[in-house]
């Protein structure tokens, strides 16, 4: 309380208010210190949970949730129309014959991993896809970004340093990180494979903006790697 009336300068406003023309002027005092410090000191904390409310309590503390929220709403399959159906159909082939190579049971992972992603359900798991160039890897994550969850929750970056920086704030609340054409040096595979294998694997994820005090907020974060290269460093018995 004392640093923060420190910050506000005690500054007084009068206004004169008439209820009506019959009633003479009601001279009225607001000062902002008051009103932000005392007459108003509710405090929340910041959160970021895709199966939250925008502003909720757990005993007795408030908590204001940044999550952006997804782009559509949950709703049953009957309610999409026959178009709808189709087009999603070539998606899944798409997923079927150019990422899985005609493997079924690799598709199907891949579409309830999706699946999880579209409803805030952690995963602990990364998709990794490295071909040649021209196989249509992207389509499918541009579809996603633009159709599915929209741009406000997907990051897309080929810069290694949003997983070795110092800084990340950009992938608050962000559903699915998209790293593509990492770079390739050997000597940056082992950090990068550790660095992000945390993030993968972790319930929680600190995040560290600029001149800010790094935060601790719930990992709900997908990731893909696309690459026509090794981007990683990838051992025999991971996942």
């Amino acid at each position: 309380m004392k640093n923060i009336s420190m910050l506000i300068r005690p500054i007084t406003k009068t206004f004169f208010k008439q209820s009506n023309s019959e009633q003479p002027l009601t001279k009225t005092e607001f000062n902002i210190a008051k009103w932000f410090i005392y007459d108003n000191s509710l405090t929340c904390v910041a959160t970021c949970d895709p199966a939250k409310q925008c502003i909720y309590k757990i005993q007795g503390q408030l908590y204001l949730n940044i999550f952006p929220g997804f782009l559509h709403q949950l709703r049953p399959l009957a309610n999409f129309s026959a178009n709808i159906h189709q087009a999603i159909k070539i998606i899944f082939t798409h997923i079927w014959d150019v990422w899985c190579s005609g493997d079924w049971n690799v598709t199907e992972y891949i579409i309830k991993w999706f699946a999880g992603m579209a409803t805030g359900r952690k995963m602990y798991l990364i998709l990794y896809l490295k071909s040649s160039q021209g196989w249509g890897k992207g389509i499918i994550t541009d579809f996603i970004q633009r159709y599915v969850l929209g741009t406000q929750l997907v990051y897309k970056t080929s810069d290694s340093q949003t997983i070795l920086g110092s800084f990340n704030g950009q992938i608050l609340g962000k559903v699915l990180l998209l790293l593509e054409e990492m770079p390739t040096e050997k000597s940056q595979w082992n950090s990068l494979y550790c660095a992000l294998k945390d993030k993968v694997t972790s319930d929680t994820i600190e995040i560290h903006e600029k001149y800010k005090t790094s935060t601790q907020y719930k990992n709900f974060m997908f990731t893909i790697v696309l690459t026509n290269e090794n981007a990683l460093r990838v051992k025999n018995d991971d996942r």
